[in-house]
C-alpha cells in the first residue's frame, strides 16, 4: 500500500490521490501538520518531497501500464 503523508492539501495533493485511483492501486492519504514535506512509504521504500513523489508515481504508472499491456500480466 503506498502511504502518503502531507502537512495541507494542495494540487500536488489532489493530483497524486486522483493518479492513484486511475492506477486502481491500494493508498492511504494522511493530513500530518507537523510534516515539512509530503512522505510516501511503500513497503521499504521511503520518499519524501514534492518533486521525488511526482517522480515516484511516474514510475509507478508507467510499471503500471506496462504490466497491463497485452501479453503482459494479466
Amino acid at each position: 500500500m503506498v502511504i502518503i503523508r502531507y502537512a495541507s492539501e494542495n494540487t500536488a495533493v489532489r493530483d497524486w490521490q486522483a493518479l492513484l485511483k486511475e492506477l486502481v492501486v491500494s493508498h492511504k492519504m494522511e493530513k500530518v501538520l507537523s510534516l515539512n514535506s509530503p512522505t510516501l512509504e511503500e513497503d521499504d521504500i521511503r520518499i519524501s518531497g514534492e518533486k521525488e513523489i511526482y517522480q515516484y508515481l511516474e514510475d509507478l504508472k508507467k510499471s503500471v501500464h506496462d504490466w497491463r499491456a497485452p501479453g503482459c500480466g494479466i
